[in-house]
């Protein structure tokens, strides 16, 4: 039995499920990803909590070995050779000639600074670099935290933009990026870890916020983030009120609905009852619908053109013309085009045997077959005692185009020479910004 469809993962193993498993292409890991976050806003709402209290940023759940040879293979994220290639990753792929970014190597390593300090929290890796729950033996405070929390702090490496800097200044420089917008909630979540680090990592983040925004730019960068996060803030909001009130008038509208003529369904089934409330919900949409293009006439601005619009590919934003954003196309050469050779007698005869509509089949005995020039010039002098009426007509007779049938090579078909050169072009209907075009070409290259 042949069967084709889709198979469909239990609920129960998608805690199993790792956006970031090998055989995963980018737009997979993105389904994946948005897939456990539509999933924990189920539970939440099944649980009578609120939904945006789901996490921005969903880490990957981490599989513990506890006994064998590769028990401390997570030591690996651990050591200096490690923070130095993460520092370099990062450093390489947002610090470019024509500031572009890697978006791949990024992702890539920011995911791994995700797995050390996951890693590093608990198990074996967690008592071998110490944790904040080993007491330091003189006052009884707890300790720093080794590995990755000690290098990305202790080392420094040359950057080419004056001191050396480490991997956790070079983290929270990344942070304040407008271009690294779409890595916010993963690097929030790398800040949380490295809090935990111990009293001296926190106090160079915090003297690290205080010297910046103790400077002039530093202030203005620290204050152009914080309105961001207050204007996605106030978006959230403003969505729940619409929301809400949504909810609400409808909630009216079908009370009086129901006030209205709720005598003449008394006597009808539970799914006659379903039916109609459905019914009402529709008639309400109709009439807000109708209500809203009525209200909204005088003051949607109209131009003078239309425009192609929706959302980036990549960037998931709006094309609305702050930025330069195109559609994507391949364009190439192409020969597909062809002109008739008139000079062929043989050519234009067969164009004027064609019938009117193509939809039909054609008899092979209309059709002209091509010959040879050798074929062609001894059926004209055949022919040139008697020359056929049409073809006096049209000033074609005993004429057979130089080169139109290209060398003899015994092969049939349409003159080579007779083939126009352009451009074709083929669409998928995509938008894209311009830049996010250009950083997905960079990351191309990368790989």
């Amino acid at each position: 039995v042949m069967d084709f469809g889709l198979y469909e993962l239990k609920d129960d193993y998608l805690d199993e499920v790792d956006p970031y498993f090998i055989h995963y292409s980018r737009n997979q890991r993105e389904e994946v990803e948005e897939l456990l976050k539509e999933r924990l806003k189920k539970r939440m709402r099944k649980n009578g909590g609120d939904v945006d209290e789901v996490p921005a940023f969903i880490p990957s759940k981490l599989e513990h070995i506890r006994f064998g040879p590769f028990q401390r293979v997570g030591m690996v994220l651990h050591t200096p050779l490690a923070c130095q290639v993460l520092f370099y990753a990062l450093l390489h792929a947002t610090h470019t000639t024509n500031d572009l970014l890697s978006e791949t190597m990024v992702d890539e390593a920011l995911q791994l600074i995700v797995l050390a300090l996951e890693d590093g929290r608990r198990g074996a890796v967690a008592r071998e670099i110490g944790g904040l729950d080993v007491a330091d033996p003189g006052n009884g405070q707890p300790c720093d935290r080794g590995g990755l929390w000690r290098y990305a702090l202790e080392q420094g490496y040359p950057s080419g933009r004056g001191a050396p800097m480490n991997l956790l200044g070079l983290v929270l420089t990344l942070g304040l990026k407008p271009e690294m917008k779409q890595w916010k909630p993963k690097l929030d979540y790398i800040y949380k870890l490295f809090r935990e680090g111990g009293p001296r990592i926190v106090s160079c983040i915090d003297d690290y916020y205080a010297h910046l925004e103790a400077t002039p730019m530093g202030s203005r960068v620290l204050k152009s983030a914080m309105e961001e996060t207050k204007a996605a803030e106030r978006k959230k909001q403003a969505a729940r009120a619409r929301q809400a009130a949504i909810l609400a008038d409808f909630a009216s509208r079908q009370q009086n609905f129901l006030s209205q003529f709720g005598e003449e369904f008394d006597d009808l089934s539970d799914d006659d009852n379903a039916n109609a409330s459905n019914a009402a919900a529709a008639l309400a949409a109709a009439l807000d619908k109708g209500k809203g293009k009525d209200a909204d006439k005088t003051r949607v601005h109209r131009p003078l053109w239309s425009t192609l619009g929706g959302s980036c590919i990549v960037c998931q934003e709006e094309c609305d013309g702050a930025k330069s954003y195109g559609v994507l196309s391949l364009v190439q050469a192409s020969r597909a085009v062809r002109t008739a050779p008139l000079t062929d007698a043989a050519h234009v005869i067969d164009i004027l045997r064609l019938p009117g509509g193509l939809d039909s089949t054609i008899p092979d005995s209309s059709a002209v077959v091509p010959q040879s020039p050798d074929e062609a010039s001894t059926m004209s002098s055949a022919k040139s005692s008697a020359p056929s009426r049409t073809s006096d007509h049209l000033g074609t007779a005993n004429k057979v185009a130089a080169g139109a049938y290209g060398a003899p090579s015994g092969l049939k078909g349409f003159p080579v020479l007779y083939h126009e050169r352009g451009m074709a072009a083929s669409t998928c209907g995509h938008l894209m910004h311009t830049r996010c075009f250009m950083q997905y070409c960079q990351g191309v290259e990368a790989k």
